[in-house]
């Protein structure tokens, strides 16, 4: 998970990193970059010890250390090493608790001149790995009304590896108690899961977590992570569905009453977010819609500004209508999958889309992930 984090994130800026790097006299041009598939271990409060894989063709290497000064300013490169081709791996002292970038520089001999051929690059904590969320938990959590599943890990600055995490909770971003404790797991810096049982249907939490190992005897601790707001309601919206249309071969109108079942958030349709509808089938293809609603089955109107809440164990009426009058296949008389969607809506404080299998009269709302991934 190393290499992978380290790879998704960083090696779309080694050209630009590269290009402004000045960290050596010798070379009249930047190396290349190239994966050496560097690891980074921290055990202490001192030692950072970096490897590589040996590079074919090589006469050594260089090593660069900067430090991080802020969030998004570092200290100009100063070299810490020059080792032979035989040597792949370096332990340096560092400072607790600060963050550096390390830069191996891959060089070749001939005669007197010395030519720089391939860099990689790799990032360090002296400290305990900091706790973080998964990317997108917030939006692809698993929660039910009765639990809420978390997931978690060192982080992306490769400290030392933790023993165990905290995981604190609170109702207001203020005045967090810790609910439980859970080991890390065998792999260095892959997920871990909690799931917490102790929550009440439709309430909202704030959690956060922070990792610590056990040195000498002593606790070290990383910072917390940032607060995770997530309520206990089904993470996809279960709805009931009612064709109302009567049974014809074709249709151009549909209507269909929904109804949204009990453990469910509450579903808010608006003109923000509803902007399309269509259906599928394999006999009529796919059809584009203009859509209505109505509180009664009476009168219709389209989506406005003003906000329709439609809460769990509520109902509303539906109907799609088909641009330019297209003729499609009523429900009743299709057996095969038969699918229609209406984007977006907003469900669990995420932009959420509604799929209705109109086989088995069910809907679900689901996180619309384009906007999240």
């Amino acid at each position: 998970m190393k290499s992978q984090i380290r790879n998704v994130l960083f090696t779309f800026l080694a050209a630009i990193l590269l290009s402004g790097l000045t960290i050596t006299a010798d070379a009249k041009a930047a190396p290349k970059y190239k994966n050496m598939n560097l690891s980074v271990t921290v055990k202490t409060k001192t030692d950072v010890k970096i490897s590589w894989n040996k590079q074919k063709g090589s006469d050594g290497y260089k090593v660069y250390r900067s430090e991080q000064i802020k969030e998004d300013k570092w200290s100009k490169a100063k070299k810490i090493a020059t080792l032979p081709s035989t040597q792949a791996s370096l332990t340096n002292k560092a400072d607790y608790k600060k963050k550096y970038r390390y830069d191996i520089i891959s060089f070749s001999k001939k005669g007197k001149k010395t030519k720089q051929e391939i860099t990689d690059f790799c990032f360090a904590y002296v400290g305990v790995g900091q706790a973080d969320w998964d990317a997108y938990l917030h939006c692809d959590a698993v929660t039910t009304p009765d639990s809420i599943r978390l997931l978690f890990h060192a982080g992306y600055w490769q400290g030392m590896k933790p023993d165990t995490y905290e995981i604190y909770r609170s109702k207001s971003k203020k005045d967090f108690k810790k609910i439980a404790s859970v080991k890390q797991t065998k792999s260095n810096f892959g997920s871990n899961i909690y799931v917490d049982k102790k929550v009440t249907y439709q309430s909202s939490y704030y959690y956060k977590v922070r990792a610590f190992k056990i040195l000498n005897g002593k606790k070290i601790y990383g910072k917390f992570s940032r607060p995770m707001l997530l309520s206990a309601v089904n993470s996809e919206g279960k709805f009931q569905v009612n064709v109302l249309t009567p049974q014809a071969e074709s249709i151009t109108s549909l209507d269909i009453l929904l109804t949204s079942e009990k453990g469910n958030a509450d579903a808010i349709l608006n003109s923000k977010y509803v902007w399309d509808a269509s259906c599928w089938s394999q006999t009529g293809g796919s059809v584009q819609f203009k859509y209505f609603y109505s509180l009664d089955g009476k009168e219709w109107k389209t989506f406005s500004e003003e906000a329709v809440i439609l809460k769990p164990e509520g109902k509303i009426y539906l109907r799609f209508e088909s641009e330019e009058g297209k003729a499609f296949p009523h429900p009743a008389v299709i057996k095969e999958k038969y699918d229609l969607s209406l984007y977006d809506l907003s469900y669990n404080r995420l932009t959420c889309y509604l799929k209705v299998n109109l086989i088995t009269n069910t809907g679900t709302v689901q996180t619309n992930g384009e906007y999240y991934h």
